[in-house]
């Protein structure tokens, strides 16, 4: 191999070679980042990709030297040939060394046997190394043939090659001349071209790898904004979200969507935590409310115990006492039970119910238990709705029970109940009254579960805050919607309810055959 392919062949092997791959797959696995992956992933296929473009140039560019170097022996050779022959008759003719580079060698063959061998170099030039040349003879292949062009090495100078080419001479078969031109010119312009593309791939390596790093960092930016806002909101910031300048790439389509994801988890969250708050709040307000009732009974009870109390009438007002209290507690249980499992979706009873019938029956017994109330009556019929009877008479009666509690006995009040005006497959009932009305503050906490607008009222007027409470998770219950209205303190209050229709084409029979009365 001459010097140009042993230097392209070590540049390559220093770009591409085994040692090399080693040390790429070690930093591959000790640097986890994916920015040092693509960069050196780019590396080695951009070198990988100089290499084969300076390999083909070279290899092109050898072919073409050689080609016109073989060309060069064939025009040559005769001339090469009868200066030989008038050198070797004694004769002088200076022709070849004119045509053929300095340093060439011609040589006059018989046989096996070299007959004359001459040097063409120019006068006060320095001889250089003869071509190794070894003739094909019956024991051996020697290293050229007759007509075709070979390349073989100098004698004590293996960087150094000649191209050799070998004709017969005149009509003999065993006479020969051979022409040896040198290569140096050609491996000079092969080496000079290995060094360039060599330095050229280099550093066209460097510019490409320096500025790939800065647009591979550009690109992946959105992951240390990513991993910055992990950070973050592993620390307790779930306000932290990525910022995504576009939608173009798929770092920043993986932002949005991680955006939208750290939404729904924040906002998932603080439902968790307004439930729990929720929780702990109706827990203590129970525990609140059933303590009265209790604290009652334990004393009566102890007053009897003792003996304290042994007159006939006043044993009988303690247990009335103690009865009253009974009920009341077992009210509110039954209510705090009701919205239990309502909050647990129980399924209610699904039976084609008259909400018209309902409502009438309910503003009867209002006004027989409030004759003196003016209570307007507009109530239209048959209107069904799908659902639990026994709940929608309680919606119903909780309106009703809500408008005693806190208007005064002769405030009027207007229940209506008409199909919607905006949605003919749904009905609205609505329960207004000329009372105190309430603040803008107390409508946003009137559903809210042991709520009361005025503080001030003891529990035996005013309950126990759970009849809205109860209203809103029945008519949620039955896929409906209340809310309430007040124009202010002193302009009344208006409690709306609206449920949908049944369907004509519905089951009119229960269509949950389990047992979900409540």
């Amino acid at each position: 191999m001459n010097f140009a392919k042993k230097f392209l062949s070590k540049q390559i092997e220093k770009s591409l070679g085994a040692p090399l791959v080693d040390d790429v797959q070690k930093s591959l696995k000790s640097r986890s980042t994916l920015k040092a992956k693509l960069v050196i992933t780019v590396a080695l296929l951009v070198a990988a990709g100089l290499a084969v473009a300076d390999l083909t140039t070279y290899t092109a560019l050898r072919s073409f030297l050689i080609g016109k170097l073989d060309q060069q022996l064939q025009t040559t050779i005769g001339a090469t040939a009868q200066a030989l022959i008038d050198s070797f008759q004694g004769r002088q003719n200076p022709g070849p060394s004119t045509i053929v580079p300095n340093g060439s060698w011609g040589e006059i063959v018989n046989g096996s046997h070299v007959v004359f061998t001459v040097a063409f170099v120019q006068a006060n030039t320095k001889q250089g190394p003869e071509p190794k040349i070894i003739f094909p003879t019956k024991s051996s292949a020697g290293n050229i043939a007759i007509g075709i062009p070979t390349s073989v090495p100098a004698i004590g100078d293996h960087n150094q090659e000649f191209r050799v080419l070998a004709e017969n001479l005149g009509n003999s078969a065993s006479s020969f001349v051979i022409l040896a031109l040198p290569e140096n010119d050609l491996q000079a312009t092969l080496a000079r071209l290995a060094l360039v593309t060599t330095l050229v791939s280099l550093i066209l390596l460097i510019l490409i790898i320096s500025l790939g790093t800065y647009l591979i960092g550009l690109g992946l930016s959105p992951l240390d904004r990513m991993t910055e806002t992990a950070v973050k909101i592993s620390e307790g910031d779930l306000s932290r979200r990525i910022e995504a300048t576009s939608r173009d790439t798929e770092v920043e389509k993986l932002a949005n969507a991680l955006n939208y994801m750290l939404s729904t988890i924040e906002d998932e969250i603080g439902r968790r935590e307004e439930s729990e708050a929720r929780l702990k709040r109706f827990v203590a307000d129970a525990s609140h409310e059933l303590r009265t009732p209790l604290t009652s009974i334990r004393g009566y009870a102890e007053l009897i115990e003792t003996g304290l109390i042994v007159a006939h009438d006043d044993m009988l007002l303690a247990a009335t006492r103690i009865g009253r209290e009974s009920e009341r507690m077992a009210g509110l249980v039954e209510d705090l039970l009701l919205l239990a499992r309502l909050d647990q979706a129980r399924e209610l009873a699904k039976n084609d119910v008259d909400f018209s019938k309902v409502v009438s029956d309910v503003v009867a017994d209002a006004k027989v238990v409030e004759p003196d109330r003016p209570i307007e009556v507009h109530i239209e019929s048959d209107l069904h709705v799908i659902g639990d009877m026994p709940r929608l008479t309680q919606v119903v009666a909780n309106l009703m029970s809500n408008l005693r509690s806190h208007t005064y006995p002769d405030t009027k009040a207007t229940v209506t109940l008409q199909n919607h005006a905006n949605d003919e497959n749904k009905l609205i009932l609505s329960v207004a009254d000329d009372g105190p009305g309430l603040t803008k503050e107390q409508l946003e906490h009137v559903f809210e579960r042991f709520y009361r607008a005025d503080p001030s009222r003891t529990r035996a007027a005013g309950g126990a805050g759970l009849g809205l409470s109860l209203v809103a998770s029945i008519v949620a219950a039955h896929s409906g919607r209340s809310w309430i209205a007040s124009d202010g303190p002193g302009k009344g209050v208006t409690v709306f309810v609206e449920l949908p229709l049944a369907v004509d084409n519905e089951p009119q029979t229960q269509l949950d055959q389990l047992d979900t009365k409540i």
